[in-house]
């Protein structure tokens, strides 16, 4: 997995279907192409080879902001197929903003902290936009890095009923 936003480097494999093996230095041969949460877009970065027939390629922080990426392609190699390598992103609960926010869970009728709680942090009461998630400690705990703004936080674990969203103000 990969943080949402954040640059990093995908490989996909070139592979010779002649041969049954990779095909080691063929980036020059290759276009590659990257689907996005379902919308094709080419790469920024030009692709590289790494040892035995593995492209590298870096994605950047503007093209990682995705749930999903997929890096596919073709080459000019007669006989190489590119396979393609898919990447789902997890959310960062630290990174991005100016104010850390500490956002405590705890059990509605005992008062107790609840460990294990999933927290998606959303810029709409809808929550369609979630820029953060994070799960919460053994002290019901869990902290974000956040700009100062109005949040909307959505709560979820299994055995336990919230009323979502919950709004945060950071100033």
């Amino acid at each position: 997995m990969a943080t949402k936003g954040a640059s990093f480097h995908v490989q996909v494999t070139a592979w010779n279907t002649s041969t049954k093996a990779p095909q080691a230095g063929d980036a020059a041969n290759v276009t590659l192409t990257l689907v996005r949460d379902g919308v094709e877009s080419e790469p920024s970065n030009a692709p590289s080879d790494l040892s035995n027939g593995e492209i590298d390629l870096e994605i950047t922080a503007a093209e990682a902001d995705c749930d999903t990426l997929t890096v596919s392609g073709t080459s000019a190699t007669s006989n190489v197929q590119i396979i393609p390598a898919k990447v789902s992103m997890q959310y960062s609960a630290l990174s991005g903003g100016t104010t850390d926010k500490t956002y405590t869970v705890t059990d509605s009728v005992s008062g107790s902290p609840l460990q294990g709680v999933l927290v998606e942090v959303y810029t709409d009461e809808a929550m369609t936009n979630k820029i953060r998630q994070g799960t919460t400690d053994a002290s019901g705990q869990v902290t974000f890095s956040l700009n100062a703004g109005t949040y909307y936080l959505k709560r979820t674990k299994a055995g336990y009923s919230f009323t979502n969203p919950d709004t945060e103000v950071v100033s």
